[in-house]
């Protein structure tokens, strides 16, 4: 694909005035050829790619695109940061671009595991983003540009951060793809080696005007394999040369993977660390109880409190209670992950919204929530309806602001990647920003259940005639310990089991989360 630039300009508005970052920038690029866009930092450079790919717009001129297939993609994009999806694996990764071209799943899987295979990470097709050393993610970085199978790969220094033995190893591998598949690429660096070394020529962007000031040929012969372990002071029969071709021939990523894989596993808890501070606890109460340090009709020993609880069970006693604050808690769940979230996802994604509702939420959600129980009961009457309308509310907010936030927070490259690489709104919404959200979201779940029972119960109190508050409440009234404290260790219970159930989910479908437990 042939690529002219036309006198572009870009402005940014700022608070401060309008800043000029391009100026009557001119460019002609033919198919194939590879053209580095070098230059100092903040001299546009990674601007000019984003006016290139259509993520900015410019301000003036154009940039024309003469191809002869008009049924192929025009832009693919490597960034400088990691850009990869952290729920996909490599292989969906990499899968994504020919899905989004209308690619059935086992077709996109096919060339993903090709394109994987042509940067050295078939073997890692499974793992996903955060169990790979930095230079295997850009190795899944170049297989999802190539297997896009666009005209113009488009690379913003996407190997800055990285060692200068996997940047090597890198040039090389983008050296020999785009050489054997004649893409034409677009390559941004401030380092003028790198530029040398890759490019057919060489676009200097200055700061000072904001257009280019030269452009150089490079007339170092093709392939340039052969010279990509070469500079001006390391030669074939330097120390430095043979250095760099010992360095090379050790597989380097694969023991960062290793190290990043194990790392992970140091942040898992045993048992008895999460339990310590618990068995503690109550064996100072026993002993306490036991010895007549404390009123064992107020503070009875935690054994005779399990040793109740096992016999109100077998009697059915707290099973109708235990059954109706359940039932209450899950009607609960259902409806705050509907409307906390619906409107939570909904204030991230449209700023009209936000602007809207922000202003209420925020007023509000500092509210205790045990004091909207009143109105509850003035719409919905003394029952289970205000019980479960006020769980929800106060399970809502928290949802909410937990969504909103995980929307807000959904990482800018994410998002271009994926509508560079051809999702449309609803797949960008959910195939994009609600996965990376998840985690958020998730936390917000377990929060909000916490919140929902404990208002909950409260109001059980004086709102209800069953359920585990109304049994606490009218137990306590009577000093009837044996029948407050198992209800009590129920309510426990349920809170615990929640917290853990969604942790289980949590860790069962969002994996790719880093050592999270």
């Amino acid at each position: 694909m042939h690529i002219d630039i036309r006198d572009l300009g870009k402005t940014f508005d700022t608070p401060t005035g309008s800043i000029e970052v391009l100026n009557e920038v001119n460019l002609s690029i033919d198919h194939g050829e590879f053209v580095s866009i070098l230059g100092a930092s903040g001299c546009g450079k990674s601007t000019l790619l984003k006016v290139i790919a259509g993520i900015e717009k410019p301000t003036s001129g154009e940039v024309i695109f003469d191809s002869p297939d008009s049924s192929k993609k025009r832009c693919a994009v490597v960034f400088q940061s990691n850009s990869l999806f952290p729920w996909r694996s490599a292989l969906d990764n990499v899968s994504f671009g020919p899905e989004q071209s209308g690619y059935s799943i086992v077709d996109a899987r096919k060339i993903g595991r090709k394109w994987l295979k042509q940067v050295g990470l078939d073997q890692f097709s499974d793992y996903y983003p955060h169990q790979l050393s930095g230079g295997m993610q850009q190795r899944v970085n170049l297989a999802r540009a190539f297997a896009y199978d666009a005209d113009i790969i488009l690379m913003d220094e996407p190997f800055s951060a990285v060692d200068a033995l996997t940047r090597r190893n890198l040039q090389k591998l983008l050296i020999e793809l785009s050489e054997q598949y004649q893409k034409t690429v677009i390559y941004v660096t401030h380092s003028a080696d790198e530029a040398i070394l890759m490019s057919d020529r060489i676009a200097v962007l200055t700061n000072k005007t904001g257009g280019i000031h030269s452009i150089h040929s490079v007339d170092v012969p093709r392939p340039r394999l052969q010279h990509a372990d070469l500079n001006s002071s390391a030669t074939p029969d330097s120390l430095k040369g043979q250095l760099w071709k010992e360095m090379i021939s050790q597989n380097a990523e694969a023991s960062n993977l290793q190290f990043q894989s194990s790392s992970h596993n140091k942040n898992k808890i045993g048992v008895w660390q999460a339990l310590w501070l618990p068995i503690l606890v109550l064996s100072i109460w026993e002993f306490l109880a036991r010895f007549g340090m404390v009123d064992q009709l107020f503070w009875p020993a935690p054994t005779h409190q399990f040793m109740m609880l096992i016999q109100q069970l077998a009697n059915g006693n707290l099973i109708p209670d235990t059954l109706a604050t359940m039932s209450r808690m899950l009607i609960t769940l259902f409806l705050s992950i509907i409307i906390g979230g619906g409107v939570g996802f909904a204030m991230g994604l449209s700023p009209r919204i936000r602007n809207a509702l922000y202003p209420t939420v925020a007023a509000l959600y500092p509210i205790p929530k045990i004091v909207i129980l009143p109105f509850c009961m003035l719409i919905f009457g003394i029952g289970p309806t205000s019980l479960i309308a006020l769980g929800t509310i106060a399970a809502s907010f928290l949802i909410l602001m937990n969504t909103f936030a995980g929307v807000m927070n959904v990482p800018m490259d994410i998002v271009m990647a994926g509508k560079i690489y051809g999702a449309n709104k609803f797949q960008l919404v959910s195939k994009v920003i609600l996965p990376a959200a998840l985690p958020f979201i998730f936390v917000g779940i377990r929060l909000g259940m916490g919140m929902a029972l404990a208002v909950m119960v409260a109001s059980e109190f004086i709102a209800s005639d069953d359920g585990l508050g109304y049994t606490v409440w009218t137990s306590w009234q009577i000093l009837d310990m044996d029948t407050m404290f198992p209800a009590i260790i129920i309510v426990t219970f349920i809170g615990v089991m929640f917290h853990h159930g969604m942790k289980w989910i949590e860790k069962k479908y969002l994996p790719w989360q880093k050592g999270r437990n």
